[in-house]
C-alpha cells in the first residue's frame, strides 16, 4: 500500500524547530538509511535551497530529500529504534534554518529589485553553504547597477515589511501579478513581500524583511554569456565583512 504525501508543516510555520512526529516508514537508499514521518518541519532540498539539518530520535539528520510527494530524512547511520508507528522527537538546527530563510528571502528581494530598477530577470537561484548566486538574463552588470540594487534591498530590510504566505484563488492570483510565471500548476503558494514582490515558491522564508539583517552583493562573473551574481545575507554578510577588513588590516600592516 502506497503511503500518503508527507504533511509539510514548514510551509506555514518556518520558525518551529522542535516537534514530535510519527514514523510511517524506514528504508535504505544508495547505502543511506532514511526515515519517513507522517508530518515534518524539515525542509527537503528543492528550488535551489539547501535542506535542513538536525536530529531525529537522537540520530543526526544529515540530508533531507523529496521522493515525489514524500519527504525522506537521511540519517548518519542505521535507523535502529525508529520503527514505523513510533513517535520520535525531532529537532532542526535553528541557526541553519534561519540562515536558509534569510538567503531565500534575500533572493526574492534581490531578483525583484533587479527587475524593478533595470528590467533584468532572474533565470535561476543556487544556495551554497557559504554564499548564494542568481543567474541573470544579462551579459554584464555595472558598479552603479549593483550599488542601486543593494541600496534598494537594504532600505526595504530597514523598513521591516511583512513577508506573508498566500494561497490565492484564480481571481486573486491574476490580481497579484507574479514576478515570473510559476513552474507548477494547481494550488499555488505565493510569497508576498508587502508592496514589493509576489513570487510562487515552496521554500522557507522570513516573516519580516528586518529579519534579513543586511544583504551584500559580493561580485559578479560571466558564465555562458550570462551574469552570475554572488550575494550574502545576514550573518554570512557580517562574516564576509569581517574577513575583508582583516585582509585590509593585514595589507596595511605590511
Amino acid at each position: 500500500m502506497s503511503l500518503p504525501p508527507t504533511r509539510r508543516l514548514y510551509l506555514d510555520d518556518p520558525f518551529t524547530t522542535a516537534f514530535t512526529a510519527k514514523v510511517v516508514a524506514t528504508g535504505t537508499r544508495e547505502g543511506r538509511a532514511f526515515v519517513e514521518l507522517e508530518a515534518t518541519h524539515f525542509y527537503p532540498e528543492a528550488g535551489g535551497q539547501l535542506p535542513d539539518r538536525g536530529r531525529l530520535g537522537g540520530r543526526a539528520v544529515v540530508d533531507v530529500q523529496e521522493d515525489g510527494e514524500r519527504v525522506l530524512h537521511f540519517l548518519d547511520g542505521p535507523e535502529a529504534g525508529l520503527a514505523p508507528g513510533t513517535a520520535v522527537a525531532a529537532e532542526i538546527d535553528r541557526a541553519t534554518r534561519l540562515d536558509h530563510m534569510q538567503q531565500h528571502t534575500g533572493q526574492h528581494m534581490l531578483s525583484a529589485a533587479l527587475l524593478e530598477l533595470f528590467r533584468i530577470p532572474t533565470l535561476s537561484f543556487h544556495m551554497g553553504a557559504e554564499g548564494s548566486t542568481i543567474d541573470l538574463d544579462a551579459a554584464e552588470l555595472t558598479a552603479a547597477q549593483l550599488e542601486a540594487v543593494e541600496d534598494r534591498v537594504n532600505l526595504l530590510i530597514q523598513e521591516d515589511r511583512p513577508v506573508q504566505v498566500l494561497y490565492p484563488d484564480e481571481a486573486g492570483l491574476a490580481a497579484l501579478k507574479l514576478r515570473k510565471e510559476p513552474a507548477v500548476t494547481g494550488r499555488l503558494r505565493v510569497i508576498e513581500v508587502e508592496g514589493f514582490d509576489h513570487s510562487a515558491c515552496g521554500g522557507t522564508h522570513c516573516t519580516r524583511t528586518g529579519q534579513l539583517g543586511v544583504l551584500h552583493l559580493a561580485h559578479w562573473e560571466r558564465v555562458r554569456q550570462k551574469a552570475r551574481l554572488h550575494f550574502l545575507v545576514g550573518m554570512r554578510a557580517v562574516r564576509d565583512h569581517r574577513i575583508q577588513n582583516g585582509r585590509l588590516a593585514a595589507l596595511s600592516a605590511m
